[in-house]
Protein backbone atom coordinates (compact mmCIF):
# COMPACT_ATOMS: atom_id res chain seq x y z
CA UNK A 1 0.00 0.00 0.00
CA UNK A 2 1.20 3.11 -0.62
CA UNK A 3 0.52 6.81 0.65
CA UNK A 4 -2.80 7.75 1.71
CA UNK A 5 -4.36 11.14 0.06
CA UNK A 6 -7.49 13.06 0.44
CA UNK A 7 -8.46 12.77 -2.83
CA UNK A 8 -7.05 10.70 -6.10
CA UNK A 9 -7.66 12.13 -9.36
CA UNK A 10 -8.06 9.46 -12.04
CA UNK A 11 -7.45 10.64 -15.62
CA UNK A 12 -4.79 12.86 -16.65
CA UNK A 13 -6.44 14.84 -19.19
CA UNK A 14 -7.94 18.41 -19.68
CA UNK A 15 -10.97 17.89 -16.78
CA UNK A 16 -8.56 15.91 -14.51
CA UNK A 17 -5.76 17.99 -14.06
CA UNK A 18 -7.71 20.85 -13.75
CA UNK A 19 -9.35 19.24 -10.82
CA UNK A 20 -6.17 18.19 -9.29
CA UNK A 21 -4.91 21.96 -9.47
CA UNK A 22 -7.45 23.17 -7.63
CA UNK A 23 -7.62 20.64 -4.99
CA UNK A 24 -3.85 21.25 -4.80
CA UNK A 25 -4.68 24.94 -4.28
CA UNK A 26 -7.28 24.39 -1.86
CA UNK A 27 -4.97 22.69 0.58
CA UNK A 28 -6.09 19.11 -0.64
CA UNK A 29 -3.42 16.62 -0.20
CA UNK A 30 -4.08 14.94 -3.68
CA UNK A 31 -2.83 12.65 -6.10
CA UNK A 32 -3.51 12.87 -9.93
CA UNK A 33 -3.32 9.62 -11.76
CA UNK A 34 -3.16 8.87 -15.41
CA UNK A 35 -1.04 7.68 -18.48
CA UNK A 36 0.94 9.97 -20.96
CA UNK A 37 0.00 10.06 -24.51
CA UNK A 38 1.04 6.70 -26.07
CA UNK A 39 3.99 6.82 -28.64
CA UNK A 40 2.30 4.89 -31.37
CA UNK A 41 -1.11 5.41 -31.39
CA UNK A 42 -1.99 2.79 -33.77
CA UNK A 43 -0.69 0.00 -31.93
CA UNK A 44 -1.32 0.89 -28.43
CA UNK A 45 -4.01 -1.20 -26.53
CA UNK A 46 -4.45 0.90 -23.69
CA UNK A 47 -6.68 3.85 -22.85
CA UNK A 48 -6.83 6.99 -25.32
CA UNK A 49 -7.75 10.77 -23.84
CA UNK A 50 -8.87 13.59 -25.79
CA UNK A 51 -6.27 15.90 -25.53
CA UNK A 52 -4.18 14.37 -28.22
CA UNK A 53 -3.78 17.43 -30.38
CA UNK A 54 -2.43 20.91 -31.10
CA UNK A 55 -5.90 22.99 -31.78
CA UNK A 56 -9.03 23.08 -30.14
CA UNK A 57 -11.25 26.95 -30.43
CA UNK A 58 -11.30 28.72 -27.54
CA UNK A 59 -14.03 31.41 -26.86
CA UNK A 60 -16.62 32.75 -24.89
CA UNK A 61 -19.34 33.24 -27.38
CA UNK A 62 -22.06 30.92 -26.94
CA UNK A 63 -25.94 30.02 -27.39
CA UNK A 64 -25.77 29.15 -24.08
CA UNK A 65 -25.34 30.80 -21.06
CA UNK A 66 -24.06 28.08 -19.11
CA UNK A 67 -21.22 27.18 -21.72
CA UNK A 68 -20.11 30.81 -22.04
CA UNK A 69 -19.50 31.03 -18.70
CA UNK A 70 -17.97 27.73 -18.01
CA UNK A 71 -15.44 29.37 -21.19
CA UNK A 72 -15.10 32.67 -19.76
CA UNK A 73 -14.44 31.45 -16.13
CA UNK A 74 -11.80 29.48 -17.82
CA UNK A 75 -10.48 31.99 -19.67
CA UNK A 76 -9.73 34.50 -16.93
CA UNK A 77 -7.40 31.90 -15.72
CA UNK A 78 -5.31 30.75 -18.47
CA UNK A 79 -2.59 33.44 -17.76
CA UNK A 80 -2.47 32.09 -14.29
CA UNK A 81 -1.82 28.28 -15.35
CA UNK A 82 0.24 29.30 -17.93
CA UNK A 83 2.45 30.81 -15.79
CA UNK A 84 2.82 28.62 -13.01
CA UNK A 85 2.70 25.71 -15.12
CA UNK A 86 5.63 27.66 -16.70
CA UNK A 87 4.38 26.07 -20.60
CA UNK A 88 2.22 28.64 -23.15
CA UNK A 89 -0.68 26.93 -24.24
CA UNK A 90 -3.80 29.98 -25.72
CA UNK A 91 -2.96 31.44 -28.99
CA UNK A 92 -5.52 34.87 -29.54
CA UNK A 93 -6.20 34.03 -32.81
CA UNK A 94 -9.74 35.57 -32.86
CA UNK A 95 -12.51 33.45 -32.72
CA UNK A 96 -15.11 33.49 -35.49
CA UNK A 97 -18.70 32.61 -35.40
CA UNK A 98 -20.68 32.72 -38.78
CA UNK A 99 -24.47 31.05 -40.27
CA UNK A 100 -27.74 31.81 -40.14
CA UNK A 101 -29.60 35.18 -38.92
CA UNK A 102 -31.58 33.16 -36.01
CA UNK A 103 -27.86 31.11 -34.89
CA UNK A 104 -26.26 34.52 -35.11
CA UNK A 105 -28.83 36.59 -33.36
CA UNK A 106 -28.71 34.09 -30.02
CA UNK A 107 -25.19 33.56 -29.90
CA UNK A 108 -25.60 37.62 -29.72
CA UNK A 109 -27.55 37.82 -27.08
CA UNK A 110 -25.94 35.09 -25.14
CA UNK A 111 -22.92 37.00 -25.64
CA UNK A 112 -24.85 40.65 -24.37
CA UNK A 113 -25.93 38.92 -21.41
CA UNK A 114 -22.79 37.41 -19.92
CA UNK A 115 -20.69 40.73 -21.32
CA UNK A 116 -18.42 39.45 -24.18
CA UNK A 117 -16.80 41.60 -26.25
CA UNK A 118 -17.18 40.71 -29.75
CA UNK A 119 -17.88 42.85 -33.31
CA UNK A 120 -20.98 41.97 -35.40
CA UNK A 121 -20.54 41.68 -39.12
CA UNK A 122 -22.96 42.01 -41.86
CA UNK A 123 -22.56 39.89 -44.91
CA UNK A 124 -20.23 42.51 -46.56
CA UNK A 125 -18.38 43.03 -43.44
CA UNK A 126 -17.47 39.21 -43.11
CA UNK A 127 -16.23 39.09 -46.38
CA UNK A 128 -14.26 42.18 -46.63
CA UNK A 129 -12.69 41.13 -42.60
CA UNK A 130 -12.25 37.90 -43.63
CA UNK A 131 -11.42 37.02 -47.33
CA UNK A 132 -10.10 33.96 -46.80
CA UNK A 133 -13.30 32.26 -46.28
CA UNK A 134 -16.36 31.77 -48.34
CA UNK A 135 -19.80 31.69 -47.17
CA UNK A 136 -23.85 31.10 -48.56
CA UNK A 137 -24.83 34.47 -49.45
CA UNK A 138 -26.61 36.24 -46.70
CA UNK A 139 -24.44 34.55 -44.30
CA UNK A 140 -23.54 37.18 -40.88
CA UNK A 141 -21.30 36.45 -38.18
CA UNK A 142 -19.75 37.78 -34.78
CA UNK A 143 -16.15 37.56 -33.84
CA UNK A 144 -14.57 37.65 -31.05
CA UNK A 145 -10.97 39.17 -30.79
CA UNK A 146 -10.13 37.49 -27.47
CA UNK A 147 -10.32 34.05 -28.65
CA UNK A 148 -8.21 31.86 -30.60
CA UNK A 149 -7.91 28.48 -29.74
CA UNK A 150 -5.69 26.49 -26.91
CA UNK A 151 -3.01 23.86 -27.74
CA UNK A 152 -4.46 21.02 -25.21
CA UNK A 153 -1.36 18.67 -25.24
CA UNK A 154 0.51 21.76 -23.63
CA UNK A 155 -3.15 22.87 -21.70
CA UNK A 156 -2.68 19.97 -19.78
CA UNK A 157 1.09 19.29 -19.26
CA UNK A 158 0.60 23.03 -17.97
CA UNK A 159 -1.73 21.95 -15.29
CA UNK A 160 -0.33 19.15 -14.64
CA UNK A 161 3.16 20.90 -14.03
CA UNK A 162 0.60 23.61 -12.10
CA UNK A 163 -0.53 21.40 -10.00
CA UNK A 164 2.36 19.60 -8.80
CA UNK A 165 4.10 22.86 -8.05
CA UNK A 166 0.70 23.37 -5.60
CA UNK A 167 1.45 20.26 -3.92
CA UNK A 168 0.12 17.07 -6.13
CA UNK A 169 1.67 14.46 -6.73
CA UNK A 170 1.39 13.18 -10.35
CA UNK A 171 1.72 9.43 -11.36
CA UNK A 172 1.78 8.79 -15.02
CA UNK A 173 0.68 5.39 -15.13
CA UNK A 174 -2.55 3.89 -16.30
CA UNK A 175 -5.50 3.08 -13.93
CA UNK A 176 -6.85 -0.50 -13.80
CA UNK A 177 -9.77 -0.59 -10.90
CA UNK A 178 -11.56 1.72 -8.54
CA UNK A 179 -12.77 -0.09 -5.21
CA UNK A 180 -15.15 1.51 -2.75
CA UNK A 181 -15.22 0.52 1.38
CA UNK A 182 -16.64 1.88 3.95
CA UNK A 183 -14.01 4.69 4.82
CA UNK A 184 -11.71 4.85 1.82
CA UNK A 185 -11.34 3.96 -1.90
CA UNK A 186 -8.51 2.01 -3.20
CA UNK A 187 -7.23 3.14 -6.84
CA UNK A 188 -4.94 0.29 -8.67
CA UNK A 189 -2.77 0.99 -11.07
CA UNK A 190 -2.18 -1.30 -14.28
CA UNK A 191 1.42 -2.38 -12.91
CA UNK A 192 -0.81 -3.79 -9.55
CA UNK A 193 0.17 -0.66 -7.12
CA UNK A 194 -2.07 0.27 -4.60
CA UNK A 195 -3.06 3.57 -3.84
CA UNK A 196 -5.71 5.15 -0.89
CA UNK A 197 -7.62 8.37 -0.68
CA UNK A 198 -10.77 9.30 1.63
CA UNK A 199 -12.27 10.26 -2.19
CA UNK A 200 -11.65 10.06 -6.06
CA UNK A 201 -12.51 11.76 -8.77
CA UNK A 202 -12.98 9.75 -12.18
CA UNK A 203 -12.45 11.71 -15.19
CA UNK A 204 -11.47 9.48 -17.17
CA UNK A 205 -13.45 10.30 -20.71
CA UNK A 206 -14.78 8.41 -22.61
CA UNK A 207 -13.62 5.51 -20.33
CA UNK A 208 -15.16 6.89 -17.25
CA UNK A 209 -17.60 3.50 -17.49
CA UNK A 210 -14.99 1.36 -17.09
CA UNK A 211 -13.98 2.78 -13.58
CA UNK A 212 -17.42 3.92 -12.12
CA UNK A 213 -19.56 1.76 -9.82
CA UNK A 214 -22.80 3.08 -11.28
CA UNK A 215 -22.86 3.35 -15.35
CA UNK A 216 -23.48 6.72 -17.06
CA UNK A 217 -25.70 6.98 -19.55
CA UNK A 218 -23.37 8.56 -21.89
CA UNK A 219 -23.27 8.16 -25.70
CA UNK A 220 -19.68 8.01 -27.78
CA UNK A 221 -19.75 9.00 -30.61
CA UNK A 222 -16.85 8.51 -32.94
CA UNK A 223 -15.87 11.01 -35.65
CA UNK A 224 -12.80 11.75 -38.08
CA UNK A 225 -11.10 14.92 -38.05
CA UNK A 226 -9.12 16.27 -41.19
CA UNK A 227 -5.78 17.79 -41.70
CA UNK A 228 -4.46 19.83 -44.90
CA UNK A 229 -0.55 19.90 -44.88
CA UNK A 230 0.51 23.15 -45.87
CA UNK A 231 3.25 24.83 -47.34
CA UNK A 232 5.02 27.80 -46.16
CA UNK A 233 3.78 30.30 -48.44
CA UNK A 234 0.14 28.99 -48.17
CA UNK A 235 1.08 29.30 -44.18
CA UNK A 236 1.77 32.72 -44.50
CA UNK A 237 -1.41 33.57 -46.78
CA UNK A 238 -3.47 32.79 -43.76
CA UNK A 239 -1.54 34.30 -40.94
CA UNK A 240 -4.77 36.34 -39.43
CA UNK A 241 -6.84 33.38 -40.28
CA UNK A 242 -9.35 32.89 -37.04
CA UNK A 243 -10.60 29.69 -35.50
CA UNK A 244 -13.71 29.68 -37.24
CA UNK A 245 -17.38 27.84 -36.38
CA UNK A 246 -20.00 27.85 -39.42
CA UNK A 247 -23.70 27.02 -38.17
CA UNK A 248 -25.26 27.53 -41.83
CA UNK A 249 -28.63 25.04 -40.40
CA UNK A 250 -28.71 26.64 -36.75
CA UNK A 251 -28.89 22.77 -35.67
CA UNK A 252 -25.46 22.82 -33.99
CA UNK A 253 -23.87 20.54 -36.64
CA UNK A 254 -21.56 23.00 -38.44
CA UNK A 255 -18.11 22.50 -39.06
CA UNK A 256 -15.20 23.75 -37.57
CA UNK A 257 -11.56 25.03 -38.77
CA UNK A 258 -8.36 25.53 -36.99
CA UNK A 259 -6.14 28.35 -38.47
CA UNK A 260 -2.45 26.90 -39.51
CA UNK A 261 -0.73 25.25 -36.80
CA UNK A 262 2.14 23.21 -36.51
CA UNK A 263 2.20 19.89 -35.37
CA UNK A 264 5.08 17.67 -33.59
CA UNK A 265 6.35 15.98 -36.72
CA UNK A 266 7.31 19.71 -37.64
CA UNK A 267 5.09 20.07 -40.51
CA UNK A 268 2.00 22.92 -40.40
CA UNK A 269 -1.72 21.56 -40.73
CA UNK A 270 -5.28 23.00 -41.33
CA UNK A 271 -8.10 21.43 -39.52
CA UNK A 272 -11.07 21.22 -40.00
CA UNK A 273 -14.43 19.17 -38.12
CA UNK A 274 -18.05 18.90 -38.03
CA UNK A 275 -18.20 15.31 -39.28
CA UNK A 276 -21.62 13.37 -37.28
CA UNK A 277 -21.85 9.58 -37.60
CA UNK A 278 -24.82 8.18 -36.49
CA UNK A 279 -23.36 5.40 -34.60
CA UNK A 280 -22.16 5.17 -31.25
CA UNK A 281 -19.16 3.36 -29.69
CA UNK A 282 -20.19 0.33 -27.10
CA UNK A 283 -17.48 -0.77 -24.52
CA UNK A 284 -13.40 0.20 -24.20
CA UNK A 285 -12.65 -2.45 -26.70
CA UNK A 286 -14.73 -0.59 -29.19
CA UNK A 287 -13.06 2.89 -28.23
CA UNK A 288 -9.96 2.16 -28.50
CA UNK A 289 -10.35 0.10 -31.71
CA UNK A 290 -11.53 3.66 -33.04
CA UNK A 291 -8.71 5.37 -31.50
CA UNK A 292 -6.23 2.82 -33.30
CA UNK A 293 -7.62 3.95 -36.99
CA UNK A 294 -7.79 7.13 -38.99
CA UNK A 295 -11.28 7.90 -39.40
CA UNK A 296 -13.64 6.92 -41.84
CA UNK A 297 -13.57 7.63 -45.82
CA UNK A 298 -17.27 8.94 -45.51
CA UNK A 299 -15.56 11.47 -42.97
CA UNK A 300 -12.50 12.72 -45.47
CA UNK A 301 -15.04 12.91 -48.24
CA UNK A 302 -17.62 15.10 -45.93
CA UNK A 303 -15.13 17.13 -44.32
CA UNK A 304 -12.96 17.58 -47.75
CA UNK A 305 -16.02 18.56 -49.98
CA UNK A 306 -16.93 21.26 -46.77
CA UNK A 307 -13.26 22.98 -46.12
CA UNK A 308 -13.36 23.67 -50.21
CA UNK A 309 -16.62 24.86 -50.43
CA UNK A 310 -15.55 27.31 -47.29
CA UNK A 311 -12.15 27.90 -49.15
CA UNK A 312 -11.69 27.23 -52.26
CA UNK A 313 -8.27 28.86 -52.72
CA UNK A 314 -6.83 26.35 -50.18
CA UNK A 315 -3.71 24.42 -52.06
CA UNK A 316 -3.02 21.71 -49.39
CA UNK A 317 0.69 19.85 -49.88
CA UNK A 318 -1.22 16.04 -48.45
CA UNK A 319 -4.14 15.20 -46.26
CA UNK A 320 -4.66 13.30 -43.97
CA UNK A 321 -7.27 11.95 -41.18
CA UNK A 322 -7.57 10.91 -37.50
CA UNK A 323 -10.04 9.74 -35.10
CA UNK A 324 -11.89 11.64 -32.62
CA UNK A 325 -14.93 10.91 -30.41
CA UNK A 326 -17.28 13.12 -28.61
CA UNK A 327 -18.84 12.18 -25.46
CA UNK A 328 -22.59 12.96 -25.37
CA UNK A 329 -24.72 13.29 -22.77
CA UNK A 330 -28.87 13.84 -23.13
CA UNK A 331 -28.07 17.05 -21.16
CA UNK A 332 -25.68 18.40 -23.40
CA UNK A 333 -23.59 19.48 -20.26
CA UNK A 334 -20.38 17.19 -18.86
CA UNK A 335 -21.41 15.03 -16.08
CA UNK A 336 -20.16 16.66 -12.67
CA UNK A 337 -21.63 14.40 -10.12
CA UNK A 338 -21.09 12.65 -6.54
CA UNK A 339 -22.21 8.61 -6.80
CA UNK A 340 -21.48 7.99 -3.67
CA UNK A 341 -19.70 9.45 -0.67
CA UNK A 342 -16.60 8.60 -2.01
CA UNK A 343 -16.66 8.75 -5.64
CA UNK A 344 -17.36 11.72 -7.96
CA UNK A 345 -17.95 10.83 -11.98
CA UNK A 346 -16.24 13.65 -14.16
CA UNK A 347 -16.90 13.61 -17.44
CA UNK A 348 -18.11 14.18 -20.77
CA UNK A 349 -17.24 17.39 -22.28
CA UNK A 350 -19.93 17.40 -25.58
CA UNK A 351 -17.58 18.39 -28.04
CA UNK A 352 -16.90 21.82 -26.42
CA UNK A 353 -14.74 21.06 -23.34
CA UNK A 354 -11.71 21.61 -23.78
CA UNK A 355 -11.48 25.80 -23.62
CA UNK A 356 -13.10 25.31 -20.53
CA UNK A 357 -11.50 22.26 -18.42
CA UNK A 358 -10.44 24.57 -15.74
CA UNK A 359 -13.84 25.99 -14.34
CA UNK A 360 -15.07 22.12 -15.07
CA UNK A 361 -12.26 20.69 -13.07
CA UNK A 362 -12.82 23.72 -10.25
CA UNK A 363 -16.34 22.37 -10.32
CA UNK A 364 -14.89 18.37 -9.47
CA UNK A 365 -12.95 19.75 -6.61
CA UNK A 366 -15.38 21.86 -5.14
CA UNK A 367 -17.92 18.87 -5.56
CA UNK A 368 -14.91 16.81 -3.63
CA UNK A 369 -14.22 18.97 -1.25
CA UNK A 370 -17.91 20.37 0.12
CA UNK A 371 -19.96 16.91 -1.37
CA UNK A 372 -22.10 19.60 -3.08
CA UNK A 373 -22.40 23.04 -5.60
CA UNK A 374 -24.67 24.87 -3.91
CA UNK A 375 -22.36 28.09 -3.73
CA UNK A 376 -22.12 27.80 -7.41
CA UNK A 377 -23.73 29.91 -10.16
CA UNK A 378 -24.85 26.97 -11.46
CA UNK A 379 -28.15 26.28 -10.52
CA UNK A 380 -30.34 23.09 -11.70
CA UNK A 381 -27.16 21.99 -14.19
CA UNK A 382 -24.35 20.40 -12.38
CA UNK A 383 -24.15 18.12 -8.89
CA UNK A 384 -27.77 15.48 -9.31
CA UNK A 385 -26.75 12.12 -9.96
CA UNK A 386 -27.26 10.54 -13.44
CA UNK A 387 -27.00 7.44 -13.96
CA UNK A 388 -28.99 4.36 -15.83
Amino acid sequence: MRDSFDVIVVGKGMMGAAAARHLALAGTKVLLIGPDEPTDRKSHSGVFASHYDQGRISRRLDTDPVWANLAARSMERYDEIAEKGGIDFFHKAGALLAGSDDYVARVAQTGNETGVAFQSLSPDELAQQFPCFTFPDGTSGLFEPGGGYVNPRSLVEAQTQAAGVAGATVIRKEVAKITEAADHVLVQAADGATYRADKAIVAAGAFANTLLPKEIALNINPRTVLFFELDPSETARLTNMPSMIHEPDNDGNGPYLLPPIQYPDGKTYLKIGGDHSERYLQGSDEITNWFQKDGTENGLDYLVATLMGLMPGLRPVAISTAPCVTTLTAEGYPVITSQSDRIIALTAGNGAAAKSSDEIGRLGAVLAMNGNLESEPYPDVFGTPKSD
